[in-house]
């Protein structure tokens, strides 16, 4: 046997191990990722919620988004809002952001409230986590055993049901379509801490916003 040979056996056989091995350890790391889940995206759910300035920017970096992929024809943008703006990534023209941002305000206060529903948005990925979570931890507790037919229920359960109630959590607690108190101040580069779960080591535009009450 050549080495070419051994080579090629010895890198079957890590792969092999490293796949038998995630196999073995599935069960424990989906439980764990479950009672994670239901820890962590209440509280996630609950910051958006008890700030109505996220809410309000939350709503128009919503809009603006949706206002992108309608006139300009842009995909799968991504954005983080605070309290003194929010920030778009995937898009690097700033002017352009700040001509869907002003038209979004003008929209949204003309009575155009569905631009605050966004169906790539993070509540609605999180609700739907939370879902298939739920429902695993309770069949789990149920039975007192795990089977994986029990994760291919949570996670139909959560296709079906977490795009639904994805948009009611949007709409009800992360957006505000009240949007009479804030300006547009400025659009500019800054630098974010993440954009979503990811970390970011370029700048990505910011739309600044201010409030009058």
């Amino acid at each position: 046997m050549g080495l070419l040979s051994i080579l090629v056996i010895l890198v079957l056989a890590f792969f092999f191990s490293l796949f038998f091995l995630a196999l073995f350890l599935f069960p424990f790391t989906y439980t764990l990722f479950s009672f994670l889940t239901v820890f962590t995206i209440p509280s996630q759910l609950w910051r958006l919620a008890k700030s109505e300035k996220i809410r309000q920017n939350h709503a128009l970096e919503h809009a603006t988004i949706n206002v992108l992929s309608e006139k300009y024809g842009f995909k799968h943008l991504a954005g983080l809002s605070f309290e003194d703006g929010f920030f778009i990534g995937g898009i690097f023209d700033p002017s352009l952001v700040e001509l869907a941002a002003r038209e979004s305000l003008a929209r949204l206060r003309g009575g155009e409230k569905s631009l605050v529903i966004h169906r790539e948005c993070g509540t609605s990925a999180g609700v739907g986590n939370l879902i298939s979570a739920l429902v695993f931890i309770f069949l789990l507790l149920l039975t007192g055993r795990f089977y994986f037919f029990y994760i291919i229920i949570s996670i139909l359960l959560a296709s079906i049901l977490g795009s639904f109630f994805g948009k009611y959590a949007q709409k009800y607690l992360t957006t505000s379509s009240n949007l009479e108190g804030i300006e547009i101040k400025r659009v500019i580069f800054r630098m974010p801490q993440k954009l979503g779960f990811f970390p970011l080591h370029t700048p990505q535009i910011f739309v600044e916003t201010t409030f009058s009450k």
